[in-house]
């Protein structure tokens, strides 16, 4: 009976025993499992922080990229073309400082600052080479290099008294057309011993503008004996001799004269340039044989070219299939 006794406590020890392990079990598993949870929990605290910093990061980026972008749009060249400057305009600091109506050197709107070095280079060189100041207009310089140049309005002696504006150079030019027709006249006139002295040709509006205004100013009687004596300046529009709207300013008109190849000498048409009254119309009795001879071979010639007279002036001539009839350019000559 005893030793029965003794097996019954030994087993209730045992089952006791086992109900504590399994209860300190289950709270070491509980444990763990917490220990676990929050370790998942910081790591996603974690990873949350990161994954907001990352696009924190990546918004100020974005942020910085495009005020880089729009810093960079407003430097670049705002290019546009405007009927009456002729030329360009700059947004930037160093287009404000050209000259207004001027375009970037060259006329090409292509921007540099997008090419290579290399080629930006070789991009600049050739425009410093370009044949005109302007799309479809080339240098009488480079044209008809056999040509002598008189550009009265860029100097003082003319019938304003001034530099005309919008003449900052005698550096003038016409449109290709009207050069290649000249080169004709001035061929057929160097077969016959003579050459030819170029005294204007394309001419910015501005310029035909200023001459309006010069002719509402009280006459200071500085350039009237010479080139208008004849008549009061205000007169001058009235009667044909000026135009408001000049067929120079659509670049394929040109006045001239004519030299002897022998000596160099301008031949003597009667009157000289832009001497404003009847004596310098063509076909007038003013003048003697060989003055109307002189004008008359000039005339054939230009005509031969393509080219008409104006009636009131023996130094104009206008080209009959001018390329831009209905336009009137107003970009500087430099």
């Amino acid at each position: 009976m005893l030793s029965l006794l003794a097996i019954l406590a030994a087993l209730k020890t045992d089952f006791m025993d086992g109900i504590s392990l399994s209860k300190s079990n289950e709270k070491v598993f509980k444990e763990d499992a917490s220990s676990d949870t929050d370790f998942l929990n910081e790591s996603n605290t974690f990873n949350a922080l990161t994954y907001d910093s990352d696009s924190d990061s990546e918004d100020d980026t974005a942020q910085n990229t495009d005020s880089t972008k729009d810093t960079a749009n407003e430097s670049e060249f705002q290019i546009a073309q405007d009927s009456e400057l002729g030329g360009v305009t700059a947004k930037n600091e160093q287009g404000k400082e050209q000259a207004k109506g001027e375009q970037p050197q060259g006329s090409s709107n292509e921007k540099f600052s997008e090419m290579p070095t290399e080629q930006a280079l070789e991009k600049s060189e050739e425009n410093a080479d370009a044949e005109g100041p302007h799309p479809g207009f080339v240098y009488i310089s480079k044209a008809l290099p056999e040509a002598k140049l008189d550009v009265r309005y860029a100097t003082t002696h003319n019938f304003t008294g001034r530099v005309v504006e919008g003449y900052l150079s005698d550096n003038i030019s016409i449109t290709k057309e009207a050069a290649k027709a000249l080169k004709k006249a001035s061929e057929e006139l160097k077969s016959k011993g003579y050459g030819i002295i170029i005294y204007d040709a394309y001419r910015p509006k501005r310029a035909v503008d200023s001459f309006i205004k010069w002719s509402q100013e009280p006459e200071n009687n500085l350039t009237k004996a010479e080139f208008y004596p004849d008549f009061q300046k205000e007169q001058l529009f009235k009667l044909g001799y000026l135009a408001k709207r000049s067929a120079h300013s659509r670049g394929s008109t040109v006045d001239l004269t004519l030299f002897d190849l022998n000596t160099g000498e301008p031949l003597d048409m009667g009157s000289p340039y832009d001497f404003l009254g009847p004596i310098s119309n063509h076909g007038t009795n003013l003048i003697n044989e060989t003055q109307t001879k002189n004008r008359n071979i000039l005339k054939d010639a230009m005509k031969n070219a393509g080219f008409k007279e104006l009636k009131t002036e023996w130094w104009h001539y206008e080209l009959i299939n001018e390329p831009y009839p209905d336009t009137f350019f107003d970009f500087v000559i430099q």
